[in-house]
């Protein structure tokens, strides 16, 4: 056997050991999860409105924030319905709605304005929100499991420029799905681990210096 040879399957045992070591961990880096403890607010972060709205009532009947803030998104397209005289509403207006249905006092809810199409721009409404109302130090970001590590990257990037600090608490949604542990077998746990991989490479790539 050649040196090219064995320096070949050298190659490819490493490769297939560190697939086998790394391959199943995928899923459960995209977690970030802290521990729980009472915030001034909490973040319903847009998408996956069941998921994400169901977990932030939850916290809200537990106490452990009594204020929800949504952030108003603009749906692709929405315009041309607009044009037609039909409104959609988007994630925070159906966050909204369903909080409500659920017990959630009309009082405490506060929806930004915005147009956001992105968790960045999520956050960077949020943090102009924070700049006004100076007395909330700490807020509960309620999203799904598997976006939880791109988001709280995001909002902490955000809120770096902050005249204060903001203490940040992931949350991820115990409504979600997502099969952190097990993701390669389960066809949408596959396609969301592809999809956070990319975007997460693209924030660390170029997002968090803008």
């Amino acid at each position: 056997m050649s040196n090219r040879v064995k320096i070949s399957l050298t190659i490819f045992v490493v490769i297939l050991i560190l697939a086998f070591i790394l391959v199943p961990r995928m899923g459960v880096f995209l977690v970030v999860d802290h521990e729980l403890r009472e915030a001034d607010a909490m973040v319903v972060l847009m998408g996956s409105v069941p998921v994400r709205t169901l977990e932030a009532v939850d916290l809200y009947e537990e106490d452990y924030s009594e204020k929800m803030l949504l952030v108003r998104s603009s749906p692709g397209g929405r315009e041309l319905l607009e044009e037609k005289g039909i409104t959609l509403p988007g994630h925070a207006e159906q966050t909204e709605m369903v909080a409500n249905e659920l017990g959630v006092e009309e009082e405490n809810i506060v929806v930004l304005e915005g147009g956001a199409g992105s968790t960045r721009e999520e956050a960077i409404i949020i943090k102009s929100y924070l700049e006004e109302e100076t007395e909330i130090e700490s807020l509960i970001l309620v999203t799904s499991s598997f976006h939880t590590r791109r988001s709280y990257a995001i909002f902490s990037n955000i809120f770096d420029t902050l005249e204060r600090d903001i203490e940040l608490i992931s949350r991820a949604s115990r409504y979600d799905a997502f099969q952190a542990k097990r993701w390669w077998k389960d066809r949408e746990s596959a396609k969301q681990v592809a999809f956070e991989y990319l975007k997460l490479a693209h924030f660390y790539g170029w997002e968090r210096f803008k």
